[in-house]
């Protein structure tokens, strides 16, 4: 091993950096010699990159536009507020490295691991982090704006209040979009992005979201979520992008109002953390029932088949109960109304289903079926709420329907 003589202000030629030692390096970097980018990177050229420890290192507020760093173990290191722009970091070991502040802008880091770290208020502007590891990382406030994120793998990452301009999420790996923190992100200006990126199975349009405040039950944040996301795919005109958001932004909203004796009817889904101050849910029973039923009837009004349901459901239903409580007869001069006038021998009701279900279309549609009329009294009553129903049950699927066709 050469011996190291050479102080860190005392390099003049590449080789000499041979002689210094790793805490001799650091220092080197940090000092204010102008050629030491130059000098560095022609000496890691000379070394054709082979692996540095640099581990740890405190390299906060120095100056480094234009230093290459591929291939060197900086695990743990600090770059706060240092300048880096145009840095080279293709295959860097970054996990828990921390760049708080760091002007990074036009840096190339390729295949670099930054696992958990920290790039709170960062300038990644035009960054090429095509392939790279932001598992878990904090983005929180960064500018990515312009940034490559081919292939990136951003799982458990913080994008809170990330500034997304001209920027493409649509090739993020997939699954890299898992447990992703969004609350107050900003979609403005985002070239690209699939609403299945977000979900569990992307090629299930039905299976769960991701977004990290809806796995956590943070429910009123992940309603803002949804929000911007909608949006954001309305302006892209990305009609079921911003259909499958609107849904959950309504999910959301009903999850917040669910009172706590009703939470059963919800067994996958997170409650309460310790949030007094209503920030993961307010309670009201009310605003509950309106988006349960709203959910229920039509899908939040985007469920063309939840209302034909249930508009068999009730032709169904009231046509067995019709039949089953012999409540229509089918024998001429045996109608209520007529009965209740002139009493006659050996009128009977029917219990034929057949005839119950006619009837009970009938009354739905408000068309005479002729042949099955009312037996009791209370026949009418419950026809004319049947008809209710059907009104509203065939307005609402007009309604989807036209949301549909305005959208398509």
């Amino acid at each position: 091993m050469p011996r190291r003589t050479r102080t860190a202000d005392n390099i003049r030629q590449p080789e000499h950096l041979d002689q210094l030692d790793k805490d001799g390096l650091i220092r080197f970097l940090k000092g204010d010699q102008e050629d030491k980018i130059t000098l560095w990177n022609t000496w890691r050229e000379s070394t054709q990159y082979r692996p540095l420890d640099l581990q740890s290192a405190n390299l906060a507020h120095a100056q480094l536009a234009g230093i290459d760093l591929r291939t060197v173990h900086l695990e743990a290191a600090t770059f706060n507020q240092a300048h880096l722009e145009n840095a080279i970091f293709i295959r860097a070991h970054l996990n828990r490295a921390q760049f708080m502040k760091t002007w990074l802008t036009g840096a190339i880091m390729n295949w670099a691991d930054l696992t958990e770290a920290d790039l709170s208020d960062a300038h990644l502007e035009q960054a090429d982090l095509r392939d790279v590891s932001l598992e878990g990382a904090v983005l929180h406030g960064a500018h990515l704006e312009a940034a490559n994120l081919t292939g990136t793998r951003l799982a458990g990452a913080d994008l809170r209040r990330v500034s997304l301009r001209d920027t493409a999420l649509s090739p993020v790996a997939k699954g890299g979009f898992r447990s992703l923190r969004l609350y107050q992100t900003y979609f403005w200006g985002v070239l690209s992005l699939r609403y299945p990126q977000l979900l569990e199975n992307e090629d299930d349009p039905n299976s769960l979201s991701t977004i990290w405040e809806d796995t956590q039950g943070r429910y009123s944040e992940a309603k803002d979520v949804y929000k911007s996301l909608k949006g954001y795919f309305e302006d892209a005109g990305d009609y079921g992008g911003a259909n499958w958001a609107y849904a959950h932004e309504q999910e959301m909203a009903k999850l917040i109002f669910v009172t706590p004796p009703m939470r059963w009817l919800y067994p996958r889904r997170k409650w309460d953390q310790g949030g007094k101050d209503g920030s993961f849910g307010t309670p009201k029973t009310l605003e509950w029932l309106r988006l349960e039923l709203s959910d229920k009837l039509a899908g939040y009004g985007l469920s063309l088949t939840r209302p034909l349901i249930w508009l068999i459901l009730v032709i169904g239903g009231c046509g067995v109960l019709y039949a089953l409580t012999g409540m229509l007869t089918t024998m001429p001069g045996c109608g209520y109304d007529e009965l209740r006038t002139l009493w006659r021998e050996g009128c009977q009701p029917t219990h034929n289903l057949l005839d119950g279900l006619r009837f009970s279309i009938g009354a739905l549609t408000t068309i005479d079926v002729g042949g099955v009329q009312p037996y009791f009294a209370n026949v009418g009553l419950l026809a004319a709420l049947e008809a209710l129903f059907g009104i509203a049950l065939t307005g609402l699927f007009g309604f989807v329907l036209g949301n549909k066709l305005r959208n398509s």
